[in-house]
């Protein structure tokens, strides 16, 4: 949509003096309604796509067209209700694009912003279900899925979730301080009692919220890895 430089610093300076001018209440002004009719457009295109697969490669190239826009919200910190901003936090998940979704995540969060009826949740129940499925299903790269889900769950905690939901983002914290995101048979024999132990608390917390999450095999291996490492009590 915006190509040049100057365009996308015009877009950007645009965006941010209608947040401000919106204060708290909704986004308003012509910026708005041209990138709200983009996204408009662009929701219609992905409609018409069968495919999740494809749907995704797709919205990963629709997103750099909001990108100015965003920066002169999020530089405006306003919270100024804005249907943009909080669709495109769930396309930047589902686009793998997860530093730009935490950033959209804060924001929505601190500024109490609610979701488009369309996502039929709250906030924080798709913010949970969402980034723990991601890294439950491989979608994160080695070695990142532990910070950002720990990101999610500092975010989400003191906010209303559905228990099946939070249940999905405490096993992928536990998968992934186990290891397991990458090696789904792993026996845990790697792990450390550190390791081990707060592997089991994590599980442990998801099962107690779901008792159908499917981790008491998990747990059991857990164990038994604690049990291998604690040293033998001396006063015994």
């Amino acid at each position: 949509m915006m190509n040049s430089p100057f365009m996308q610093h015009m877009a950007r300076v645009s965006a941010e003096r209608e947040a401000i001018t919106s204060g708290g209440g909704p986004m308003s002004g012509s910026a708005y309604e041209m990138v709200l009719a983009q996204l408009y457009e662009h929701t219609q295109t992905l409609k018409a796509i069968q495919s999740v697969e494809r749907k995704v490669e797709v919205k990963r190239g629709m997103l750099a067209d909001y990108s100015a826009y965003l920066e002169g919200v999020l530089a405006a910190d306003t919270g100024a209700a804005d249907q943009v901003v909080t669709t495109l936090m769930v396309w930047h998940i589902d686009a793998a694009s997860y530093d730009t979704a935490l950033q959209l995540a804060d924001y929505i969060v601190r500024h109490k912003l609610s979701l488009p009826d369309r996502f039929e949740r709250n906030v924080a129940t798709l913010l949970v279900e969402e980034f723990g499925e991601a890294a439950l299903k491989g979608r994160m790269e080695p070695g990142e899925a532990g910070l950002i889900l720990a990101k999610v769950a500092e975010m989400t905690d003191p906010l209303d979730a559905h228990d099946q939901a939070r249940a999905k983002l405490y096993k992928a914290m536990g998968y992934a301080l186990a290891d397991r995101l990458q090696d789904a048979e792993s026996d845990y024999k790697t792990l450390s009692l550190e390791q081990a132990q707060g592997a089991h608390a994590l599980l442990t917390r998801a099962l107690e919220l779901h008792a159908q999450i499917g981790v008491k095999k998990d747990l059991e291996r857990l164990e038994r890895r604690v049990k291998e490492l604690t040293p033998p009590d001396p006063s015994t």
